[in-house]
């Protein structure tokens, strides 16, 4: 305890004051943080920010390391009584790392009851975040905006705070900066929106959504793109979805998709336009898309096979999209050898190391693949292994290469493939008669993260889960799986050490 004292107090002197940063860093790393909340009070903390006002970058990055050591031991209450206005004072700073200290400090508060409620009251601190949305630091920009989403989102009195008065002001002049912030504000609010049916009311009282309406009523077509982009996340939801098409949004489309031929800057927003309504799929149904858009599907084949890694996304997220309900399945397998191509495609980029298109590939084939226990008929099972086996000519050996990826990112990918074909006894079959693929799912020294432990676990608990798991891999495999699982994501078996005895 006195050392901790004596480093506070060697604050208050401006000669020793970077030395005793330093002295505190290398003290308090090695202290836990149940130790530390016994040690450290919210009010030493606060003596740290005034060292911040230097323009020496080692002090500066010492005391941001503290800060990260320290500021999360306290509960949310204290911290924004005690250290509201240092946090205020600080994101004017010239240092980008104080700035991102803040803005993340301020986020963990919006998310909790207490947090979010003082922050309604704090109207300087969201006024102040607002400005940043415009800040030339790409990194800050982006924090700030994603500060202000979840604070909004969180609850209505929030949003309304934000979006009325004031406040609403800031958002619109910070909005003249340049096209790039205002579609970031813009971008704000439809994320806030689609919290609830009332936060869309309050999102379009202040008329921000109707002036993003009007620049895709618009001519100007790269502006187009954007827009369409951007208000495609309000077709997963149904209030979002049914305020669109109450504001013209869906027959604006429609009518881009009529006048298409004869508009020679239609392939710049027809991606957008098909990813729009691939969204629209999940909640009112491709057949009731397919009626407003005949050739919505055969767009999508067309993206996938374009040759423009751009549109190739679109086209594999939407095939996805439209894939993952057993309506979309039932769809797409009327179009027979056209989705058999598509998927074909989908299996060489699975299979193509080293690209961005791998793991959006790995993720739209399990949207594809995937049904639930309780829908699956004759017809869809077996159309789903139809559809594994378009992946490869040895799909299994190529799901189980994903899994032994360094990359974690597609690591867990193959493990959410194994996880399901899992759910299909023909799954099942094909992975049992994989040699070595019982010792392979069961080796837990093959992961070095949580994430794919995590995955690695999820893809056992399903086997394990799985009613015809005993048939199909035996009783013994079957308990091999039941205990990995009981022994949960992480474990480390103990090991007695021997101990060499020396009988000479």
């Amino acid at each position: 305890m006195d050392t901790v004292r004596t480093l506070f107090a060697r604050l208050a002197d401006d000669r020793d004051r970077l030395p005793a940063l330093l002295d505190g860093k290398a003290y308090l790393v090695n202290v836990t943080p149940a130790v530390l909340s016994q040690l450290v009070s919210v009010q030493d903390t606060a003596l740290l920010f005034p060292c911040l006002q230097t323009d020496n970058e080692e002090q500066i990055s010492t005391v941001v390391f503290i800060l990260k050591l320290l500021l999360p031991i306290f509960d949310v209450g204290s911290k924004f009584e005690v250290l509201s206005q240092c946090l205020i004072d600080a994101l004017g700073h010239s240092n980008n790392d104080v700035r991102s200290l803040c803005l993340q400090e301020f986020k963990e508060c919006s998310v909790t009851e207490v947090g979010n409620a003082a922050l309604c009251e704090a109207k300087n601190v969201i006024g102040g975040i607002v400005q940043l949305v415009g800040d030339k630091d790409m990194s800050i920009a982006l924090s700030a905006a994603d500060f202000l989403t979840e604070f909004g989102s969180y609850s209505l009195e929030a949003a309304k705070v934000m979006l009325r008065g004031e406040l609403l002001n800031n958002f619109v002049n910070v909005m003249k900066k340049d096209d790039n912030v205002r579609y970031r504000v813009y971008d704000i609010i439809i994320k806030v929106q689609a919290a609830s049916p009332e936060h869309l009311t309050i999102c379009d009282s202040s008329n921000l959504i109707d002036k993003l309406i009007a620049e895709l009523m618009g001519d100007d077509a790269l502006i187009r793109v954007v827009c369409i982009a951007t208000l495609s996340e309000m077709a997963l939801n149904s209030h979002s979805l049914d305020y669109l098409k109450s504001k013209g949004v869906v027959d604006r489309l429609i009518s881009l998709i009529t006048n298409a031929s004869s508009d020679p800057l239609s392939e710049l927003y027809m991606p957008e336009v098909v990813k729009f309504f691939g969204k629209m799929c999940f909640k009112d149904g491709p057949q009731s898309v397919i009626n407003l858009f005949p050739r919505f599907v055969d767009t999508i084949f067309g993206l996938i096979n374009d040759s423009d890694a751009v549109r190739k996304k679109i086209g594999i997220e939407t095939l996805g999209f439209v894939g993952q309900t057993v309506e979309g399945k039932h769809v797409l397998a009327k179009e027979g050898v056209k989705v058999t191509k598509a998927l074909n495609e989908i299996g060489s980029l699975i299979q193509a190391e080293g690209t961005d298109l791998r793991l959006i590939s790995i993720n739209a084939m399990c949207q594809l693949l995937h049904v639930d226990v309780a829908s699956q008929t004759e017809d869809l099972v077996n159309l789903s292994l139809q559809w594994f086996q378009c992946i490869s000519s040895e799909p299994v050996d190529t799901i189980l290469s994903l899994c032994r990826q360094p990359f974690t990112s597609v690591k867990c990918a193959g493990f959410h493939l194994v996880k399901t074909l899992s759910a299909f006894t023909w799954g099942l079959e094909a992975l049992v008669e994989f040699p070595t693929f019982v010792e392979f799912i069961l080796d837990r020294s093959a992961d070095t993260n949580k994430e794919s432990k995590d995955a690695r676990y999820e893809a056992v608990e399903s086997l394990a889960e799985s009613q015809y798991c005993i048939h199909i891999f035996g009783n013994q495999n079957y308990v091999k799986f039941k205990t990995y699982v009981r022994e949960g994501p992480v474990y480390q078996k103990v090991v007695n050490p021997e101990v060499a005895m020396d009988t000479t």
